[in-house]
């Protein structure tokens, strides 16, 4: 759906307020997120840094819908995630947010063109509609000539351009990547974050970057930093 405007302008695709998580371990409370508020506006690249263990792959997974919050609002091109049931979530995702995490998860079976075009196949486009805008894709992020490679022939690189290939195809409102360059060599990284940056300007996508690299973070528009579970910028 598209953002709709207020007396303010458009929406923020991405908008919380007061955003708690918790986990149970061993009967005990285990705070992860502790009143999290955050805008963010459409066409804007963020990084999120932070310790490990600090939060940020949760606040990613909150925003993305992957996990729920125990309390607050969450707010995604404005629909509320925190009152959707689980069956609404999975339609929602492949509709509007895309994933790049650290470890592709593509599937080994399938080709570079086949896992690029899972979002597609997902949605209910054909076979062969599917391969062909994914075959553009992989001409996008360089690797028109490894469509029909699996994973298993590509490099750790070339894997994760496929990710990002992936992740763009539906044509998300919002990508989120969590540490899309943390299992790659600092060359191969360098060159995966100019790819984020450039899809990021030329598709007029939104970003949210968790990273602990920090040449990556200062290329963003803005660097949010998790302590303890609070976001301060």
């Amino acid at each position: 759906m598209a953002l709709q405007s207020d007396s303010a302008g458009l929406l923020p695709v991405v908008r919380l307020r007061n955003v708690t998580k918790e986990y149970r371990l061993e009967g005990k409370s285990l705070p992860v997120l502790r009143g999290v508020s955050l805008d963010v506006q459409s066409g804007e690249v963020i990084a999120v840094v932070g310790r490990s263990g600090a939060g940020k792959s949760t606040l990613l997974h909150v925003i993305g819908g992957l996990d729920t919050a125990t309390a607050g609002e969450v707010e995604v091109v404005g629909e509320r995630l925190d009152r959707m049931r689980v069956p609404q979530l999975a339609p929602f995702r492949n509709q509007h947010v895309g994933f790049v995490f650290q470890f592709h998860h593509l599937l080994p079976e399938f080709t570079a063109a086949e896992n690029t075009a899972m979002p597609l196949l997902i949605r209910g486009v054909g076979l062969k509609d599917a391969l062909k805008v994914a075959r553009q894709y992989l001409d996008m992020v360089g690797l028109a000539d490894r469509a029909e490679h699996k994973p298993g022939e590509l490099s750790g690189g070339e894997q994760q351009r496929i990710a990002v290939a992936r992740a763009l195809i539906p044509k998300p409102t919002l990508v989120l990547a969590d540490e899309p360059s943390g299992n790659l060599d600092s060359e191969t990284g360098e060159r995966l974050h100019d790819l984020l940056w450039n899809l990021s300007r030329a598709e007029g996508r939104t970003f949210v970057i968790v990273t602990h690299n920090r040449n990556l973070a200062e290329r963003a528009d803005r660097i949010l930093t998790i302590e303890d579970g609070i976001l301060v910028e």
